[in-house]
């Protein structure tokens, strides 16, 4: 969304961040905050999107009528429709592009399969929008992935296996759990949590690239 002037000092007020904190947290120069609140310079969208992730990431969002405490949106899957639910916001969030790219923590990749309730076409659509990397968390033999963009390794140290299972894609974290044949999944709008999980993951897939090499 455009936001204006008086919008990024009126939530650089609210949470008491300097020009240059502001510019720091948003992988951007002092210069061009100051330059955005004196109306010197018309925000760009990648600019904008930065300064609006800033706030996010601490809690606060931008609304059309001024700003607001971001809630944290919480949904649980556990319906029929619920691969339907959780592929529909997974490609909602890759097709924008401001995905990153998917995370998954899965027991093993039939199971990760199994999330998607078998339906390939759904992650052949996936493929074509971002990489999806997932690790698994026991020792079972991982086959060779069909899809370009999707990649497996298995978790190789005690800690890393007792990551959640779980999938991160844009700022949302998903708590996947097992019930009986079939899975339940909470679909958390926690930029904080998301990004926290994120790390941990990044660690442990360059652990396990490591010692694949």
């Amino acid at each position: 969304m455009m936001i204006c002037a008086e919008q990024i000092k009126a939530a650089r007020a609210w949470m008491g961040w300097t020009r240059e904190f502001l510019a720091e947290e948003a992988g951007v120069s002092s210069g061009t905050i100051r330059n955005l609140e004196d109306g010197s310079i018309s925000p760009r969208d990648d600019t904008t999107r930065s300064i609006c992730e800033a706030f996010e990431r601490k809690g606060l969002e931008f609304t059309p009528d001024g700003l607001r405490r971001r809630r944290k949106e919480i949904l649980l899957c556990d319906g029929q429709d619920r691969h339907l639910i959780l592929y529909t916001d997974l490609m909602n969030s890759v097709v924008s592009g401001h995905g990153g790219g998917v995370m998954a923590v899965t027991q093993s990749q039939n199971e990760f399969f199994d999330i998607f309730c078998n339906k390939h076409e759904w992650l052949r659509r996936i493929d074509e929008f971002a990489s999806i990397r997932c690790l698994t968390t026991d020792d079972s033999c991982i086959k060779e992935s069909k899809y370009s963009k999707i990649a497996f390794k298995p978790a190789i140290t005690d800690q890393d296996r007792q990551l959640p299972g779980c999938l991160i894609f844009d700022r949302k974290f998903v708590m996947i759990r097992k019930i009986g044949r079939g899975y339940q999944f909470m679909i958390i709008g926690d930029a904080e949590m998301a990004l926290y999980h994120k790390a941990l993951f990044d660690a442990a897939w360059k652990k396990a690239s490591v010692d694949a090499a």
